[in-house]
């Protein structure tokens, strides 16, 4: 498989993981300590613990607001020097095939542990500062736009 493949892999396996509350599979593509970096925030989760609790709040959080699935879809990717996969992707949260919330871009850099896989950085342009993250607050940059 090549380094988009794999890359894309992993992201269905995390987006199949939080829209069925599956934290095993979750937590084994998941390498602590992990980084999360947003616009307003460095946040590092260091225990499981602390992982599992994100994870109920954000399956939680996307399902009060009526997500039922989560569409990540790889732009870019690429191993680097040590090996590790780093590549960019586009976040879309869908309820019954309607946008719950904006698009959002994220990068990713993804570490093999033991053949499997692992999330070890995302950085993305949500606000949220703190974590448990519930809900991605997104800034809709499409309505800047104007259709011409």
């Amino acid at each position: 498989m090549n380094t988009a493949g794999l890359l894309q892999s992993t992201l269905d396996d995390l987006s199949k993981a939080v829209c069925t509350d599956d934290f095993a599979l979750y937590e084994k593509h998941v390498l602590l300590p992990f980084n999360l970096v947003t616009d307003r925030a460095n946040l590092y989760v260091t225990t499981l613990q602390d992982l599992e609790e994100g994870f109920d709040a954000f399956v939680c959080g996307l399902q009060a607001k009526g997500a039922t699935s989560m569409i990540r879809l790889v732009e870019t990717a690429h191993f680097t020097a040590r090996g590790d996969i780093h590549g960019t992707y586009v976040t879309h949260l869908m309820g019954g095939g309607l946008p719950v919330a904006p698009p959002f871009r994220s990068e990713v850099t993804l570490r093999n542990v033991d053949g499997i896989w692992k999330a070890c950085t995302i950085s993305n342009s949500m606000q949220n500062a703190s974590w448990p993250i519930m809900i991605p607050q997104i800034e809709d940059h499409t309505s800047h736009f104007s259709a011409e």
